[in-house]
């Protein structure tokens, strides 16, 4: 792979976007007129291809959510499932998204592994994990994943006193004290999908669209074709 150049001093910020390469991956077979008729059946398919071909991390996803004044807002997350219709992620409670999602249950996640050219959409309301659901993720996690969990002060300002690592340590202490504690404000959220949309790109910008919406009485899904 070349060296990308270095920005020219005083050259405009588009100009030197503009000269960065794109569409350069190539992409698998794909044929809409054959695909599954389940979206998550192949989405399934697609991540699996996309972590065997070597992209990295290809559960990570951007959850968007939408604030009191329906400002919104979007992170990286991890897919930690997928199933009951629905795509699964989890966070605390008191946190802005976990906040957002109270306020405002929908959400849209977005999918994208460059190596492979493709790009998965999902929109739909979001479900609350049960208790054993969410309480198997805590305990899924690892240790620092779970000490910063139960910390319960993600996104909080830190003050210049604060000694941060001192309250970690302490939090740790107390999950290797009673390893199957639960954070309380720990949850999960399933995103259900009602409308998925696969992309696959071309590098003569025909790219592939094929959407899925759910259908009214909620048994399976409509798929079109879209303009690229």
């Amino acid at each position: 792979m070349s060296a990308v150049p270095a920005p020219v001093p005083g050259e405009p910020a588009r100009s030197w976007l503009r000269g960065l390469p794109l569409l350069r991956s190539t992409t698998p077979p794909f044929d809409p007129a054959s695909a599954d008729p389940d979206p998550l059946r192949l989405f399934w398919d697609w991540i699996v291809e996309a972590a065997q071909a070597g992209e990295p991390e290809p559960q990570a996803v951007v959850l968007s959510t939408v604030d009191a004044g329906g400002r919104p807002d979007a992170r990286t997350m991890s897919l930690k499932d997928l199933d009951a219709g629905a795509f699964w992620v989890a966070g605390g409670a008191t946190s802005p998204k976990g906040r957002q999602l109270d306020l405002s249950p929908v959400a849209a996640l977005v999918f994208y592994w460059p190596s492979r050219g493709r790009q998965v959409r999902v929109r739909g309301q979001v479900l609350s994990g049960t208790p054993e659901r969410t309480a198997r993720d805590f305990r899924e996690r690892g240790e620092a994943a779970r000490t910063a969990s139960l910390h319960a002060r993600q996104s909080d300002p830190v003050e210049a006193t604060m000694d941060v690592q001192a309250e970690i340590d302490e939090v740790k202490d107390l999950i290797t004290a009673d390893p199957a504690m639960v954070a309380p404000t720990w949850r999960t959220w399933g995103v259900r999908a009602s409308r998925v949309e696969f992309w696959q790109s071309h590098p003569a910008r025909r790219h592939l669209r094929l959407r899925y919406d759910e259908r009214p009485d909620g048994r399976g899904y409509t798929q079109t074709l879209l303009w690229p």
